[in-house]
Order: C-alpha cells, then sequence, then structure tokens
C-alpha cells in the first residue's frame, strides 16, 4: 500500500487523527478509536503524519457537501 492509498483510506473511514508520543489515534465516524503503535505508527514520520492530519481535518473542497462532525447528520438540520 502506497501512503497515498494510505491517506485515501484513512480520509474514508476516520474523521480526525491524533498524533502523540509515538502513537497514532484515528477517530472513526462510529466506534472506538484506532491505536497505532509501534511498529505501525514508527512507519509514519511527524510530517506525513502531520499532512494526513491536515489532510482530514481540512475543510471540503469548494461546492462539496461534508456534514459538520458536531452536527446530527441523521436528523439535522441542513
Amino acid at each position: 500500500m502506497t501512503g497515498t492509498e494510505f491517506m485515501v483510506n484513512i480520509r474514508r473511514d476516520h474523521t480526525h487523527i491524533q498524533v502523540s508520543r509515538g502513537t497514532v489515534l484515528l477517530f472513526p465516524a462510529r466506534g472506538s478509536p484506532l491505536s497505532l503503535s509501534a511498529p505501525h505508527a514508527a512507519r509514519l514520520t511527524a510530517q506525513e503524519a502531520a499532512v494526513i492530519r491536515a489532510d482530514i481535518e481540512a475543510p471540503p473542497a469548494s461546492g462539496a457537501y461534508a456534514p459538520a462532525l458536531d452536527q446530527d447528520v441523521e436528523g439535522g438540520s441542513p
């Protein structure tokens, strides 16, 4: 799996990423956080993790719809 594929998979399945003390925490839209620690997190450099985090947390492209994370998507207001 390439770095790009990894980023796409994380973007599709998770809403937030946190990197702390060699551990990467991925927060899925539903369910419990996934913790990637050594050796998995060791494969991510701080710069790669920052790029992934920025990509996930970036606002959607102009015209794209993405509900706010704190919005009740199922019954919320538009």
